[in-house]
């Protein structure tokens, strides 16, 4: 009785990108569909900043304090807060985005006629990779397909996203700014004003 030969295992079929959309109108309902994602978001973030805010302004209040704590929770605040302002980046560029769609679908890849458009369309790309944003994959394929683009060699990215994303962790300085917008230096504690000491005794790293 012979013993039949085990079939190797069939290689998974890697399948080519999606292709680069054809119409104009398929260009306009990308770019409005990720603007919506983008809202969504946002209102997201918010809800999240503002829990967070409630639970710092609840520690500043109580007797004993956990300042290692405090501080842990305004780096993710001012995180958070980075996050909501490149999202809301995203949402007010994508407008101007939607409006030219047309102007956009007709420069076939030339730049030269869309130049004060490309660098909303390359910083949207710079912030939603920098956001991990899956959402934004088919919005992204699209720029960067059509104007041959590599997302690691941007060129026009805004320097107001870049300055956002100059380090990758919130600097002793913006955080420090994030508890004075929080704070505003002074707290109602048992009908009484009171001071906070919002000292970390942390060394100024940056």
């Amino acid at each position: 009785m012979g013993c039949s030969q085990e079939k190797p295992p069939k290689s998974r079929e890697i399948l080519p990108p999606n292709p680069p959309i054809l119409t104009e109108s398929d260009l306009k309902i990308t770019i409005q569909k990720f603007q919506q994602f983008a809202i969504v978001q946002k209102q997201k973030i918010t809800n999240e900043g503002l829990e967070w805010e409630r639970q710092l302004k609840q520690m500043l209040i109580n007797e004993k304090r956990d300042k290692d704590q405090e501080y842990q929770l305004f780096t993710r605040l001012t995180q958070k807060n980075k996050y909501l302002e490149t999202v809301e980046f995203i949402i007010l560029h994508c407008y101007s985005l939607s409006d030219q769609s047309n102007k956009i679908f007709r420069c076939q890849g030339q730049t030269q006629p869309i130049k004060h458009l490309m660098s909303y369309i390359e910083s949207i790309i710079y912030a939603s990779d920098k956001l991990n944003m899956d959402k934004a994959q088919q919005f992204n394929q699209y720029f960067l397909f059509y104007f041959k683009l590599d997302v690691n060699q941007l060129k026009n990215v805004s320097q107001e996203i870049q300055n956002l994303y100059k380090y990758p962790f919130p600097t002793y300085s913006e955080i420090i700014i994030m508890q004075k917008c929080l704070l505003k230096n002074i707290i109602q504690v048992n009908n009484r004003q009171t001071k906070l000491d919002i000292n970390f005794n942390l060394k100024k790293t940056i």
